[in-house]
């Protein structure tokens, strides 16, 4: 990294962000978690269509060189990888010095300058495309997150921030598109 009183690019890089994190203010001007959360939100609530048709979104994933693509809860893995597009494109990770994003065999999705989010797609209730007549069902009440260990050693290292959004699930009953259809419509809050 550095020799003989030298400091290369990625040296000054990494000494630059581990001052901007101890005084806990980023290049963006978030001096909060809220703050950048907030921030976080805004981006991609501006950016993120209300409604995601499953074969659109596949087809994206596949076309942006997703690995998650044929996985039957696409919705989730499709919002994790908006989120990272959207964000990243707005405010990169930095290359050296930002934050650790891998515990264990765990990645968090995203990673600002300063902190550690991880993005998780809910499902607050389901109704039948087409309408079979019965009422739409609740989703669950709880959201999966992530693997324990790593949420608790994140936590214990550095923070970890959560970006949760909540939908209504149009669940395919004819079958036309393959494994489980859903159209996530954010409920924004």
């Amino acid at each position: 990294m550095s020799t003989e009183g030298t400091v290369t690019k990625e040296g000054l890089n990494l000494i630059l962000a581990g001052v901007e994190r101890r005084a806990h203010v980023t290049s963006a001007g978030w001096a909060s978690a809220a703050e950048e959360g907030a921030a976080l939100v805004r981006a991609l609530g501006q950016e993120l269509s209300d409604r995601w048709d499953g074969r659109e979104s596949v087809t994206w994933m596949r076309e942006n060189g997703s690995r998650q693509w044929r996985q039957t809860e696409w919705f989730g893995w499709y919002f994790e990888e908006k989120v990272r597009a959207i964000l990243n494109d707005r405010w990169p990770t930095p290359p050296v010095g930002g934050p650790r994003v891998k515990y264990g065999s765990t990645f968090f999705d995203y990673a600002s300058p300063t902190r550690v989010w991880d993005a998780k797609a809910h499902t607050a209730q389901q109704v039948s495309v087409p309408p079979d007549g019965r009422a739409p069902r609740n989703g669950s009440k709880f959201a999966w997150l992530n693997d324990s260990e790593a949420v608790r050693a994140c936590v214990a290292d550095q923070g970890l921030g959560f970006i949760i959004i909540d939908g209504l699930a149009g669940m395919d009953q004819t079958g036309a598109f393959p494994g489980l259809a859903h159209t996530i419509r954010a409920v924004r809050r």
